[in-house]
């Protein structure tokens, strides 16, 4: 289908609340300027006003203001975020495996103690495929950590805890329940940290539920955010908060967009706690957002987070988060000698090789994976976005099959569905999937943004531009959803719009030449030559071995009656095509240009090759022949006149 190359790799989970979501950020304050309107799509369908219009166009092109938000810069200045910059230097030592093993041992205990059940998932994978000190001794350098680093010991022996365990266990068990009031009420008079932790974290899960439980369009903010922070608060005032009650601080202080004080608790828990996975996942979503100030306080701020091995992780998954995929893919690789074979780094390994649009790489890695956790559902609506670009009927068939059998209620296995459904043609079928996964989690990135090419597939555009619109809200980082909305208004012929969405795109996925090919077009259709030329250039340089650009800058140059400028891309694109062992129309329209081109200049040798080259099509060998005749003839008639030079 039209949109099917716009299925690209999503974000980690950057939450930890007992079910997967592919993003917990909070909507951002953005006006994106969309349209969804019938007005607005009507209008589609008359001149624009040339006043508003040159306004507009000048606003995205020279980097201006709009409803107090900041547009996308100049062309030549578009903004990305390093995250290399930031994480640069930042090499965990590792000790022995037999201590990573011990302190794993310990956080997953903790973690599943108080409920946090991603964070606990994740240590008690990487604890079965951590090397043996047999096999992967070398591994690791120095031996078992000595007691100061053994930051976890106090933890696991909480006297005041011990006394209120029976409390604490009725209230983990209502809490497995999902009845988070009941736990919450359970533990309100106790006071050991783990006890005042669960009873916080009970309340603002509540929170979430309810703030989930919202009627679809209604943006509702936790209403047990600001009751938790003042609990908080008051304790850490006392001196009586632990690494836990910093981290949930600093949670629900971002929840309240509070970003310097949700740092600055984040940055205290990690420092008293540097295994609290839940706490870096936090710091990761901060950096991410689209912020700038946001960005820069805790890009800024990575100088004073520690650097303990789990820190690592929080490295690699930032580089992928913001798309620098060498890197990424490098600091996953490292882990992976830590880890052998662990699915949740090789599940990262794949999405980074997606990242880098190598689909049978990250097929081939997925299916690893797959036999040794045939019944994981993290991250397959991934995989079954690479098996539906592939065009693999078969494969997403059984996939489908397995994860509606296995995972039936999952946001991820409605997304698969959807997938299977979309392949198969079925798109009213795909659009009632993509809807079951969202009414299981509102803010699932993957959903959104798919259910938005899919209704631009049924020519539904205003319904297509809201679900952009809503993908945006969920993550404005989401490059899909801005390059989608440029796709809808170039289709509309809204090019001033389109070119908007493009700029916000490509900033985002500056490496992407594909970017930079929609803008070139968007800027060509505006009659803006330099623009179009340096956007297409940039792509080129991007992708060296690509036909398209090479295309499109000769076709803009012969357009401009500049054949001297086309022809050496004309040359590097026929090269390509002859390579790839491509032959279609284009190619003996251009082969037909170059020849007469180099004809006309006099390079009968080079001409002679490019018309004989031509003939070999059928559709152009009569032009092809009429070429040589040309040419021979010239030929001719340059010999008769060097012979009556020499008499």
């Amino acid at each position: 289908p039209f949109f099917s190359y716009l299925s690209f790799p999503l974000s980690p989970s950057a939450c930890d609340r007992g079910k997967t979501k592919m993003s917990d950020m909070e909507t951002s304050d953005i006006d994106v300027s969309m349209a969804t309107s019938d007005s607005m799509l009507s209008a589609s369908r008359r001149d624009d006003d040339e006043e508003e219009a040159e306004g507009f166009e000048h606003s995205i092109l020279s980097g201006g203001k709009e409803d107090g938000g900041a547009l996308s810069p100049p062309l030549s200045h578009l903004p990305t975020i390093r995250a290399t910059t930031a994480v640069k230097g930042r090499k965990a030592a590792w000790p022995r495996p037999a201590a990573v093993k011990e302190e794993l041992r310990a956080l997953t205990r903790l973690f599943h103690e108080r409920h946090l059940l991603e964070s606990a998932s994740w240590a008690s994978e990487l604890l079965l495929y951590c090397d043996d000190e047999e096999e992967g001794g070398g591994a690791g350098v120095g031996g078992a950590l000595p007691p100061q680093q053994r930051y976890y010991q106090p933890y696991l022996t909480d006297p005041l805890a011990d006394k209120e365990r029976d409390h604490i266990m009725y209230a983990r068990t209502l809490l497995d329940l999902r009845q988070y009031r009941r736990a919450a009420h359970a533990l309100s008079r106790l006071e050991s940290n783990l006890a005042v932790f669960l009873h916080n974290y009970a309340l603002y899960l509540s929170g979430e539920v309810q703030k989930d439980d919202a009627p679809e369009g209604v943006d509702t903010p936790n209403a047990e955010v600001v009751e938790v922070a003042n609990r908080l608060k008051r304790r850490r005032k006392e001196g009586k908060l632990d690494a836990f009650g910093h981290y949930l601080l600093g949670v629900v202080s971002r929840r309240q967009g509070k970003t310097g004080e949700a740092l600055m608790s984040l940055t205290t828990s990690l420092t008293q706690f540097p295994g609290l996975w839940a706490a870096w996942q936090e710091v990761s979503a901060l950096a991410t957002e689209e912020d700038a100030a946001t960005k820069g306080v805790v890009m800024s701020s990575f100088a004073s987070l520690p650097v303990h091995w789990p820190s690592s992780f929080l490295d690699a998954h930032l580089c992928l988060s913001v798309l620098e995929v060498e890197e990424a893919e490098e600091r996953y690789s490292d882990l992976h000698l830590h880890f052998r074979g662990c699915p949740l780094i090789k599940t990262e390994l794949a999405i980074v090789r997606y990242t880098k649009l190598e689909y049978e790489e990250s097929r081939k890695v997925f299916e690893e994976v797959l036999a040794v956790d045939p019944y994981r559902n993290k991250s397959m609506d991934v995989y079954s976005n690479i098996l539906y670009v592939l065009g693999d009927k078969g494969r997403l068939s059984y996939v489908a099959y397995n994860a509606q059998k296995y995972n039936k209620y999952t946001p991820e296995t409605c997304c698969v569905l959807a997938n299977y459904h979309s392949l198969r043609g079925e798109g009213e079928k795909a659009i009632t999937s993509f809807k079951r996964a969202l009414r299981l989690d509102k803010r699932f990135l993957s959903a959104w943004t798919l259910m938005g090419h899919e209704y631009l597939e049924l020519r539904n555009v205003s319904a297509g531009i809201d679900a952009y619109k809503r993908a945006i809200q969920v993550q404005p980082r989401d490059f899909r959803a801005w390059y989608g909305l440029g796709q809808t208004y170039e289709i509309l012929r809204m090019p001033f719009y389109a070119l908007y969405f493009y700029r916000r795109s490509a900033s985002l996925r500056p490496n992407d030449s594909r970017m930079w090919m929609a803008l070139g077009k968007c800027s060509e259709m505006l009659d803006k030559v330099e623009d179009a030329v340096r956007c297409y250039e940039r792509s080129l340089s991007i992708r060296k071995g690509s036909p398209d650009p090479l295309l499109h800058l000769s076709k803009l140059y012969i357009k401009q009656k500049r054949e001297d400028k086309a022809a050496p891309y004309l040359e590097r694109y026929l090269a390509v095509q002859a390579e790839l062992g491509v032959e279609n129309n284009e190619t003996y329209e251009m082969l037909k240009v170059l020849a007469t081109f180099e004809k006309n200049k006099g390079n009968l040798a080079k001409a002679e090759k490019h018309a004989r080259a031509l003939c070999e099509y059928a559709m152009a060998n009569r032009e092809g022949k009429a070429l040589l005749e040309d040419i021979e003839r010239l030929r001719s008639q340059h010999q008769q006149e060097g012979r009556e030079e020499e008499e």
